[in-house]
């Protein structure tokens, strides 16, 4: 089955094709036009590109973040507009969990960080072993914020651009492993 793939959370935009779990193309473009205005001409280009035609795809796909909120709800517009006008399915993807997947040959724990802008980044903790395909989300502690009434987890962070160390601390945004870290 071939699969169009849609990625709107971060800064750049992105589309790919893949077929039996191997990529066929993709199409990453960060020139300042919004999302909305390069999506479609990118898929139009990359399938043309590649020789598919949009009828042969079966499935569409949308990272649904953790990202930029509007890039998110630009992306999934897209894609459920696309699967219900054919009446075929479509997918969320988690951009933390696919950015893992890209490690899953490695043994041990991964950590995809995005920039969340504002000197913020999203990162979540998942493990491999190796061999599986999939990497698995890691059991952690829920970090509670000041607004909660308890002080919240600091950890010491090593930054190599700065060549110095920064305070860090932990503010939860969801229950799913996904946090978000303030540079203090």
């Amino acid at each position: 089955m071939k699969i169009l793939a849609f990625d709107s959370t971060a800064r750049a935009a992105s589309v790919a094709v893949l077929e039996d779990g191997q990529l066929l193309g993709q199409y990453n473009i960060d020139n300042g036009f919004t999302h909305s205005e390069l999506l479609l001409p990118m898929a139009e280009n990359l399938l043309k590109s590649l020789g598919i035609d949009i009828t042969e795809i079966g499935l569409f796909a949308a990272a649904v973040g953790p990202g930029s909120f509007t890039g998110v709800r630009i992306g999934a517009a897209l894609v459920k507009g696309l699967a219900f006008g054919r009446d075929i399915p479509c997918v969320e993807v988690s951009t933390l969990e696919a950015l893992a997947e890209n490690m899953t040959g490695t043994v041990g724990c991964i950590i995809p960080v995005m920039d969340a802008r504002r000197s913020q980044v999203y990162t979540a903790t998942f493990s491999s072993n190796g061999e599986d395909t999939k990497v698995t989300v890691l059991a952690k502690k829920n970090y509670k914020n000041k607004n909660k009434g308890r002080k919240p987890d600091v950890r010491q962070l090593d930054f190599d651009s700065e060549s110095q160390s920064k305070i860090v601390s932990f503010s939860e945004i969801e229950e799913d492993s996904v946090y978000e870290y303030t540079v203090e």
